[in-house]
């Protein structure tokens, strides 16, 4: 008999802006943040041993690797506290690996596998280093070296970078420059009025940043949001990587941060008298060509809404 899924527990950091406050922060300590946070707040001991295993998305696998061994699930659970014991797996599904990990949480609980799994993702976009290949083994004795940067033009190998497929799709909808610059700022304006409202308190992990020539720093808000920003202001920027539409202002931006959400089965947060957030109605998965990747959200939607 399958096993009713529930989220009882969920907690990120603020995000921080590329090359922002969070820049200097350990991909692994990062993590470790709202891995231990979604445990605290529902009275959880980290090494007591109650999560069954650990769900945790990469999707950007670089700063985890700066120079340690990459299981990033395993480094982030130490670092937090939970026992050597706890399984944990760690995968890449670009931008919703976080969101991914819950999924295979709530596939493992339903099955009885185990009855909780701890489930998220963290990102650092900033700690990205930049690349030279081949000097392992073949060596520069003479001439100019050439450095990558895995994070400009991000897309798939040989293909556009996502922001040129981006751009084709909106057009092809009809969906203009304009459109999408006011989106852009309507989004800024609702996510300003939310955390005005306190909509985000219960969310976000208030962090103290050490400076080092001022006092430490509160970040309590996603350094992303702009509250200057209108639809006339975007207009003026220009578009990147040759495109009609897409610009830094209407794009999603790089981000530093990390989210967990505390899944079990209901009998598990009946046993422990924990209050249920959030039951796993349904879930789906879905796989689009590289160049209509901006439609792949919304069939997944229309599926997943189905399936509930």
């Amino acid at each position: 008999m399958e096993k009713e899924v529930v989220i009882v527990s969920a907690a990120r950091t603020p995000f921080g802006r590329y090359g922002g406050s969070l820049k200097d922060i350990d991909y692994y300590d990062l993590g470790a943040i709202p891995m231990k946070e979604v445990l605290e707040r529902v009275n959880i001991k980290p090494d007591s041993g109650t999560v069954g295993e650990v769900f945790w998305g990469v999707g950007d696998t670089s700063p985890c690797k700066e120079v340690y061994t990459p299981v990033a699930a395993r480094q982030t659970l130490l670092k937090a506290g939970l026992p050597p014991t706890t399984p944990s797996i760690s995968f890449d599904k670009a931008c919703v690996s976080a969101m991914s990990a819950v999924k295979l949480a709530a596939m493992a609980i339903k099955v009885g596998e185990i009855d909780t799994a701890i489930a998220g993702g963290a990102t650092t976009f900033s700690r990205e280093p930049l690349i030279l290949r081949n000097l392992r083994f073949n060596g520069y004795r003479m001439g100019n070296v050439t450095m990558e940067d895995p994070v400009f033009a991000l897309g798939y190998k040989d293909f556009n970078p996502v922001s040129v497929d981006s751009d084709d799709v909106a057009f092809e909808y009809g969906i203009s420059r304009e459109e999408q610059d006011e989106w852009s700022a309507r989004s800024h304006a609702n996510y300003g009025e939310a955390w005005k409202a306190g909509k985000f308190k219960d969310e976000i992990i208030p962090m103290t940043i050490e400076q080092p020539k001022a006092e430490p720093k509160v970040l309590d808000i996603d350094e992303q949001y702009r509250a200057s920003s209108t639809a006339e202001n975007l207009a003026k920027l220009k578009p990147i990587y040759g495109t009609r539409a897409i610009t830094a202002g209407n794009a999603p931006g790089l981000n530093d941060g990390a989210t967990a959400i505390l899944v079990m089965s209901r009998q598990k947060a009946n046993e422990l008298g924990l209050e249920v957030l959030a039951t796993v109605v349904a879930q789906v998965s879905i796989a689009i060509s590289p160049l209509r990747m901006p439609e792949g959200p919304g069939f997944a939607m229309q599926q997943v809404l189905d399936k509930a």
